[in-house]
């Protein structure tokens, strides 16, 4: 019985199913087309949870909210895409990594699919519960859309976590680093990152 080869797989579920050797197939045949498409549907994931947890839902529409999620996801996710690139190619090469920049471009795409898939489940809650999606802190919401957003936010956290333990693999896998080293690698730019978000949102939030 022929076995599909990890280059005929569809690179969405291969980084799911196999990510090591999907990987190393995307290495030399990029499929940038899906790798954008991956870059925007986490970016739309990452804006997505930070409405969320800004509770966007109390005093702005749904179509204000998922306009700017798209428009936003879209410009998050390439942005990130490239400081991500390069904080990883930094720290890699401190930790000894000698991957090509292009390299560590892929894994950072495509190490995002969990995110990715996030964003595709979250067409589920949000066809039943509308702006309610976005309030997750408020009183008023019934038992039901409760369960609905601790089950999503559950499920948010998991693809956060996958995300990260893929990311840390496909950089291991660029740079050729062990695990050790490439956690490190991914440790310290995340804390970057979020140190930066972290700093817009609070600005943001003093000039409102």
């Amino acid at each position: 019985m022929l076995r599909m080869s990890t280059r005929d797989q569809h690179p969405f579920l291969g980084m799911l199913k196999s990510p090591k050797q999907t990987l190393t197939s995307l290495f030399y045949d990029a499929r940038f087309l899906w790798a954008f498409l991956i870059l925007w549907l986490g970016g739309i994931s990452g804006i997505t949870i930070i409405s969320r947890l800004q509770n966007v839902g109390d005093d702005t529409s749904l179509l204000t909210i998922l306009l700017s999620v798209i428009i936003g996801g879209f410009v998050m996710g390439i942005l990130g895409w490239f400081l991500f690139s390069i904080l990883y190619m930094f720290f890699g090469s401190l930790f000894g990594g000698r991957s090509d920049f292009s390299h560590i471009q892929i894994a950072t795409a495509y190490s995002l699919t969990p995110l990715a898939t996030n964003t595709i489940l979250t067409l589920i809650p949000l066809l039943f519960l509308q702006e309610h999606f976005f309030q997750v802190q408020s009183n008023t919401l019934s038992t039901f859309a409760s369960i609905t957003l601790l089950v999503f936010s559950i499920i948010e956290v998991i693809a956060l976590l996958w995300s990260f333990i893929l990311t840390v693999g496909s950089v291991s896998e660029a740079h050729r680093l062990s695990f050790g080293k490439s956690f490190l690698t991914v440790f310290f730019s995340w804390i970057i990152v979020l140190v930066i978000l972290f700093g817009m949102l609070l600005t943001f939030n003093t000039l409102s």
